[in-house]
């Protein structure tokens, strides 16, 4: 099952995000492959064009985990888009969450 999630940040933020995987099936992800990415969701701009990623997830602690986070920069102008985040191992790719991302101007706070 697909994780779906509304984010909202601010424009040029420093950002962490957690990932948990609760799958059954799952006892480790220390050695997966996953990327975030970020796409535009607004009209006029190229469908399926990558603005922001691949940014690779850090596992938590030590094997066995099913914690992963990731670190990164919102370098993004205010806007709507859309985030997924996947598994990209050769012959394990797996869509783990998608969701929208609200980027708030930094000079509203």
């Amino acid at each position: 099952m697909v994780g779906r999630t509304a984010v909202t940040c601010y424009e040029a933020e420093d950002v962490t995000w957690p990932l948990k995987v609760r799958d059954r099936h799952v006892s480790d992800i220390f050695n997966w492959n996953i990327e975030l990415k970020v796409r535009a969701a607004l009209a006029g701009e190229p469908s399926g064009a990558v603005l922001l990623g691949p940014i690779t997830a850090d596992p938590v602690g030590l094997s066995p985990t099913l914690e992963a986070i990731f670190t990164f920069n919102v370098d993004l102008p205010p806007g709507a888009y859309i985030y997924s985040i996947r598994r990209e191992d050769t012959g394990e790719n797996w869509q783990l969450a998608q969701g929208t991302l609200t980027v708030l101007d930094s000079g509203s706070v």
